[in-house]
C-alpha cells in the first residue's frame, strides 16, 4: 500500500514539472515562443534618455543598424568651429571681404561639376524604386536628381537632416549633364532654425524681407525671405515657396536660368487622357475614332458583308444617287 501511494505521488509531481520542462509543444512540436521570446519589462527607474541610448540601434526594434546605416551616420557633418573647406578651396562667406570670398559650394556640390560627380549611375533608384534622376517633361537636356545621402536613423524614423534641421527633400538641377542649380524643401516651422544654420555657414545674408501673401478667398500668409547674392546666382530661403506649410531653398545659375524660362527651348508635351471610372463601377475608356479600311481592302474591318443585311433592308440599286459635289460660282 506504501509502494502505491509512493508511486501515484511520483506520477502526480511529473505531470506537474512537465510542461515547465517542455520547450514546445508536444502535439505541433513547435518552440513555446513565451519561454524562448518573452522578455521581462525593464524595472521603472531603468528608462534611458534617448541621448545615452546607442546611436546604432533602432528604440523600437532594439535591433542594430546595418553597416551602410552606421556609415550614413558617421558621416553626418558635425559644426566644430572649422572654417568649412571644399577640397583645399575655402567655402564662400560673406564674413570674408568681396576679394577673398573663396568658392560657392551646397554639400560640397559646385555649380558646374558634371552630374557624375553625385550621380555615377543613372538607372540609381532611391528607396521606393523610383529613379533618383528624372527628365523634364517639355524641356530635353534637363535632369532633376533627389539627394538621399543626409538621410538618417532618428528615434526609430528615417529623416533628412541638414545641418542638424529637417528638411523634406533636396533635389539638384542639371543641364547637359552639368549642375546649374539646386532646390531644398523644408517644414515652415523649420525656417528660423535653417536660417541660422545658413548665416553659420554662408555668413549673413545681403537682403532680408517681410512680406505677405493673400489668396483670392481672403487669408493671408505672412512670407519671410533671406537672399545671399553669390556669385553663381542668388540663393533664397522663403518660408513659404514649396507650399503654404513649406519653405523653399533654391538656387539656379542665370544663364541656366534664363534658358529653362526661354519658350523657344520647351516642346509640347500632350497629355493621354486616362481612363475614367463610372459611378457603377465600369471603367470609361476614350473613344475610338471611325474604323477606317486598311490598305488594299474596299471595306472597314467593322461592317458587316452584304449577305448578312436583314430581309427588309433595300438593295444597293434603289438607293438614292448621292448628288455629285458642285463647284461654287465665283
Amino acid at each position: 500500500m506504501r509502494q502505491r501511494v509512493l508511486l501515484s505521488g511520483l506520477a502526480l509531481a511529473a505531470l506537474c514539472i512537465a510542461p515547465a520542462a517542455r520547450g514546445e509543444s508536444p502535439l505541433s512540436h513547435e518552440r513555446d515562443t513565451l519561454r524562448y521570446q518573452w522578455q521581462a519589462p525593464p524595472p521603472p527607474g531603468a528608462n534611458r534618455k534617448p541621448s545615452d541610448i546607442d546611436p546604432f540601434v533602432d528604440p523600437e526594434t532594439q535591433r542594430g543598424l546595418s553597416p551602410a546605416d552606421r556609415q550614413s551616420q558617421k558621416r553626418a557633418p558635425v559644426d566644430d568651429g572649422k572654417r568649412e573647406m571644399v577640397g583645399k578651396e575655402k567655402l564662400w562667406t560673406t564674413r570674408d571681404s568681396p576679394g577673398q570670398r573663396g568658392v560657392f559650394a551646397f554639400l560640397d556640390n559646385k555649380i558646374g561639376d558634371p552630374i557624375e560627380t553625385m550621380f555615377p549611375d543613372p538607372e540609381e533608384k532611391d528607396q521606393f524604386g523610383g529613379l533618383l534622376c528624372r527628365d523634364t517633361p517639355g524641356l530635353p537636356g534637363w535632369l532633376e536628381c533627389t539627394d538621399d545621402s543626409l538621410r538618417q536613423m532618428v528615434n526609430g524614423a528615417w529623416k533628412l537632416l541638414y545641418r542638424g534641421v529637417e528638411v523634406s527633400f533636396i533635389n539638384y538641377r542639371y543641364f547637359e549633364h552639368k549642375l546649374v542649380g539646386f532646390r531644398m524643401g523644408f517644414p515652415t516651422a523649420n525656417f528660423e532654425k535653417l536660417g541660422e544654420a545658413l548665416k553659420k555657414q554662408y555668413g549673413s545674408p545681403t537682403g532680408e524681407e517681410e512680406t505677405s501673401w493673400q489668396h483670392r478667398l481672403g487669408g493671408v500668409y505672412d512670407v519671410k525671405i533671406m537672399a545671399w547674392n553669390t556669385p553663381v546666382g542668388e540663393m533664397t530661403l522663403r518660408s513659404r515657396g514649396a507650399s503654404l506649410d513649406a519653405g523653399l531653398l533654391s538656387l539656379i545659375e542665370p544663364k541656366a536660368e534664363a534658358r529653362y524660362n526661354d519658350v523657344r527651348y520647351r516642346q509640347v508635351v500632350l497629355p493621354e487622357r486616362p481612363a475614367t471610372m463610372s459611378d457603377d463601377g465600369f471603367v470609361i475608356h476614350p473613344p475610338k475614332g471611325p474604323a477606317v479600311a486598311a490598305p488594299g481592302t474596299d471595306k472597314p474591318p467593322g461592317d458587316k458583308p452584304a449577305g448578312d443585311k436583314p430581309a427588309g433592308d433595300k438593295p444597293a440599286g434603289d438607293a438614292p444617287a448621292t448628288p455629285a459635289a458642285t463647284k461654287p460660282a465665283l
